[in-house]
């Protein structure tokens, strides 16, 4: 981490397409369980920092053919603040695995 508590950009940029391209069920999941958007249909994340991860996400009430217009920002927070880029990874798996119970606990 760089000395203005800002993740490396490239960093970033890795983990974010990483996460759109292998885990976007994750991504939606994380979503679902851990905002107010419980009918959401896609999340992308999009950006993220040392507190929390921020998400583009489509919901099931769009239009058909959603445009970047029609997603809405959603801020999830990690469960504490990250000291070092190497914590994200059990962050964000973290966060996933708690989100499949409360989602599931839900059904």
């Amino acid at each position: 981490m760089s000395t203005h508590d800002e993740l490396d950009p490239e960093f970033t940029r890795s983990v974010i397409s990483h996460m759109n391209e292998d885990h976007a069920d994750a991504c939606l999941r994380i979503v679902r369980a851990f905002s107010d958007e419980r009918s959401a249909s896609s999340a992308r994340l999009h950006k993220l920092d040392r507190h929390s991860l921020y998400f583009l996400v489509q919901n099931s009430t769009s239009a058909e053919t959603p445009s970047a217009s029609d997603s809405l920002e959603v801020r999830v927070d990690l469960p504490k603040p990250l000291s070092s880029e190497q914590q994200l990874r059990g962050a964000i798996v973290g966060l996933s695995s708690q989100a499949r119970k409360i989602l599931s606990a839900d059904e």
